[in-house]
């Protein structure tokens, strides 16, 4: 397991600025990103929820979402009854930008497997569902 769990931060990077190079994308934050997958989810939350699940402290994620703000990734409203309460969506620019994102990741990935060979291409297609329980059992508490 341990070059298991040596590669996957390798192979994340190295995806993701594959996948921005040849998509001209921004480089945004990862955990930027993971505000707008979260967003991009379940479409709208607050400050507080997005901090919890994060299991960052509110203040931290009020200058995250702050700082998404001013780069036009989320939009951020305040309800008229609670001033203080903030509902957060991904901007229409963010999800453009994630969209191509996962267009140019697929492509990449896509074009690299051509050089595994069946059985391991076969392999990586059936380690998705298994990645995703994985990401589950580490979550939890």
């Amino acid at each position: 397991m341990t070059e298991f769990g040596k590669q996957l931060g390798s192979l994340k990077r190295t995806l993701t600025r594959a996948a921005r190079t040849a998509a001209q994308l921004p480089d945004i934050p990862d955990a930027q990103i993971e505000v707008l997958r979260i967003l991009e989810e379940q479409e709208f939350s607050t400050t507080s929820e997005l901090a919890a699940r994060m299991q960052l402290a509110r203040s931290t994620m009020s200058n995250l979402l702050g700082a998404m703000q001013r780069a036009d990734l989320v939009d951020l409203l305040r309800t008229s009854d609670d001033r203080r309460l903030v509902t957060v969506t991904a901007s229409s620019k963010a999800l453009t930008l994630l969209a191509a994102y996962d267009t140019q990741v697929d492509h990449v990935l896509g074009a690299a497997m051509q050089h595994l060979t069946a059985a391991e291409r076969e392999t990586l297609r059936n380690a998705g569902p298994v990645m995703a329980r994985l990401v589950k059992l580490l979550q939890a508490p």
